[in-house]
C-alpha cells in the first residue's frame, strides 16, 4: 500500500525565500507586485509574531492576574459589579500600562532582532545588514545600526510615554 502523498511533492502557497519573485519584472503592474511582495512577505511576519506573542500573552496573564487581585477589584466585586465590567473596566485598563511599555521595548527589537528570520528567509534587511557589518569588521556601519538601533528605542520609549498620556488621565504632559 503506497501513502496517498509522495515525498516528492511540494505544496507552494507561499514563498519560502526572497523580497519578491525574481521573475516578476519591473514593468508588472503595481498590484501584481505589491500582491508578490505581501505573499513574500507572510512567513517572516508570521515567524516573528509567533515567536513574540507567546511572551506577550504570558505577561498581559501575570499582569491582569496581578491586578485582580487589589482591594478595588474586590471592593466592585462586593458591591455586585457585574464581572464583565469588573474585568474590562476596571482590572484591563490597569494591566494594560506594563504591557504598552514592554510592547515600545520590543519594537527595536523587532527590528534589530531579527537576524535569523531573515537569514532563515533570504530577507535583506537591519538585522542582516548587522550581521554581515560584524563579520566584515566594518565598524562605522555597525556603529551606523547600533546608533539606529538606539533611536528606535528612545523613539518608542517617547511613544509608550504619549500612549501612558493618553491611556490615563492623570498622566499630564508638561
Amino acid at each position: 500500500m503506497r501513502p496517498s502523498a509522495s515525498p516528492g511533492r511540494r505544496v507552494r502557497w507561499l514563498p519560502s525565500a526572497g523580497l519578491s519573485d525574481p521573475l516578476l519584472g519591473a514593468d508588472a503592474p503595481l498590484l501584481a507586485r505589491a500582491m508578490d511582495v505581501a505573499a513574500h512577505l507572510v512567513l517572516p511576519a508570521l515567524t516573528l509574531i509567533l515567536v513574540t506573542l507567546a511572551g506577550t500573552m504570558r505577561f498581559q496573564r501575570g499582569a491582569m492576574l496581578e491586578v485582580l487581585r487589589l482591594p478595588y477589584i474586590v471592593t466592585a466585586r462586593a458591591k455586585g459589579v457585574p464581572e464583565m465590567r469588573v474585568t474590562w473596566r476596571h482590572a484591563w485598563r490597569n494591566a494594560v500600562f506594563p504591557m504598552v511599555t514592554l510592547l515600545a521595548l520590543w519594537l527595536p527589537l523587532l527590528v534589530t532582532g531579527s537576524v535569523f528570520v531573515e537569514a532563515v528567509f533570504a530577507w535583506p534587511g537591519l538585522g542582516s545588514l548587522a550581521a554581515a557589518a560584524a563579520g566584515n569588521r566594518d565598524y562605522p556601519l555597525l556603529m551606523g545600526v547600533a546608533i539606529l538601533a538606539g533611536g528606535l528605542l528612545v523613539g518608542s520609549s517617547m511613544v509608550a510615554d504619549l500612549a501612558y498620556a493618553a491611556l490615563d488621565p492623570r498622566v499630564r504632559l508638561a
